[in-house]
């Protein structure tokens, strides 16, 4: 592998046998090979995530200034006659 790093995710599938019993399998569903580097971005990525998910109502405070950041009008020069309009 020379210095990189290798994820596997599984699926686990559960399967009903006519006896009433299920079978447990385990299937490869995906598979991730990168750099160090490029694992260490993943892992900040994904707990960059998790602490967005901790904090819903800033989430949702950010989420409505943006709204109202689009709700503004922006002014738009035409080309054309030069003049500034609110579109």
């Amino acid at each position: 592998m020379n210095g990189s790093i290798e994820v596997e995710l599984a699926t686990r599938i559960l399967i009903p046998r006519p006896d009433g019993a299920t079978d447990v399998k385990f299937l490869a569903s995906g598979r991730l090979r990168c750099t160090p580097n490029a694992a260490t971005n993943l892992r900040n990525a994904l707990d960059a995530a998790l602490k967005m998910l901790e904090q819903p109502d800033a989430n949702l405070a950010a989420i409505a200034a943006f709204e109202v950041e689009l709700a503004v009008p922006v002014m738009f020069l035409h080309r054309s006659s030069g003049s500034a309009t609110l579109d």
